[in-house]
């Protein structure tokens, strides 16, 4: 495992003050999974940064199994050696990625990244004088010009939006649920014998032949008298908790019945053991029987 991992430390840096937890947690890392950091032929920095004035530091690392850890000399008698011998032409300064040495084209660059990138792509001139305002005098009146700025500057700008969508784009709206297609009547959605159905008479037909296909054969119920009959279970009582419950899901704003009795009084006659609840808890029961 190597790379250019980007972390300094003391350990194989001698240059580098201090082992930050991110090189701690590097070495763990490399230890679970049975790796130990490999020395280098050359101790020294392995990136020589290209801006005058920074270090060289060490921040590529390679870590391999402990027992092909790689020495500094191995097992010969002679100090590997590595250099690099220009074969060609000096090709000159190394090119950086910078703009050419063109005002007028860095305004340019400037200008489209300003206009393309927009956070804000509604955003004008006159919002920004407004914003301005407000935050170098704090005043109300200042606030409400920036409101009212910014809201006629998103006014015009998706008005042209729409405009030009409406212009460019024939179909616009054909993404709309309530334009898509919608389903058939159910004259024109029912076959029968693969023809549609638009006539009554037509589907007079379909449907009668479809539910009615059995009404004139003779059936036999006497299978019904092979069924065993099952024995007449009791009706459990009503009991109190499962009137109060019942009242519970009730509305209190409903309508009330011939008796103009609403749920509410209902409701407030229940809520105890009180003489009444006994009697309406005795009036269900009986309408069981």
């Amino acid at each position: 495992m190597g790379g250019d991992f980007n972390i300094h430390s003391q350990e194989w840096d001698g240059g580098h003050r201090g082992h930050p937890g991110v090189a701690t947690q590097l070495l763990n890392i490399a230890a679970e999974l049975g790796l130990q950091r490999a020395p280098f032929v050359n101790p020294g920095p392995t990136f020589y940064p290209r801006i005058q004035g920074f270090r060289s530091t060490v921040i590529d690392l390679v870590f391999v199994q402990p027992d092909q850890t790689l020495t500094a000399q191995g097992e010969s008698d002679h100090i590997p050696l590595a250099t690099t011998l220009s074969i060609s032409a000096d090709s000159g300064a190394t090119p950086r990625r910078a703009l050419k040495s063109d005002k007028e084209e860095q305004i340019r660059f400037v200008r489209v990244i300003e206009g393309e990138f927009a956070t804000k792509p509604w955003w004008t001139d006159e919002c920004s004088v407004a914003l301005q305002a407000y935050r170098e005098h704090g005043l109300p009146e200042d606030w409400k010009l920036y409101r009212k700025a910014v809201k006629n500057a998103k006014r015009v700008f998706f008005d042209s939006r729409i405009t030009e969508i409406s212009i460019t784009n024939k179909r616009t709206w054909d993404l709309m649920s309530w334009v898509q297609q919608r389903k058939l009547p159910p004259c024109e959605a029912i076959q029968y014998q693969g023809q549609p159905c638009h006539a009554l008479p037509q589907l007079w037909d379909a449907l009668h032949n479809t539910y009615n296909s059995a009404s004139d054969r003779a059936f036999d119920i006497g299978i019904l008298d092979s069924i065993p009959d099952m024995p007449v279970r009791g009706w459990v009582p009503f009991s109190a908790l499962e009137m109060r419950e019942a009242l519970a899901s009730c509305s209190n704003v409903s309508a009330p019945g011939p008796d103009h009795i609403k749920c509410s009084h209902l409701k407030m006659l229940m809520r105890g053991p009180t003489h009444v609840f006994t009697v309406l808890l005795a009036l269900a029961n009986a309408c069981l029987r």
